[in-house]
């Protein structure tokens, strides 16, 4: 599911929230997976992390910016 985050400025803050639950959701149950030895593809987790920091980054550059300009 990689995200760019040129892909990811462009998405509204309340979508931005979504896909970080969704992606910390995932993360769990992937960890979960992977202590009862159900998963073969242990970098999944990796890139599934990338993805939560890229969309993290984004969602922190807009409150910036949103609290920049309420200033």
């Amino acid at each position: 599911m990689a995200f760019k985050g040129k892909d990811l400025r462009e998405l509204p803050v309340e979508e931005l929230e979504r896909r970080a639950q969704e992606l910390r959701r995932s993360i769990f149950n992937l960890r979960v997976r992977m202590t009862t030895k159900e998963i073969e593809n242990t970098a999944k987790i990796h890139h599934e992390r990338r993805d939560l920091a890229r969309v993290l980054t984004v969602l922190g550059e807009k409150r910036q910016e949103t609290a920049q300009a309420d200033k």
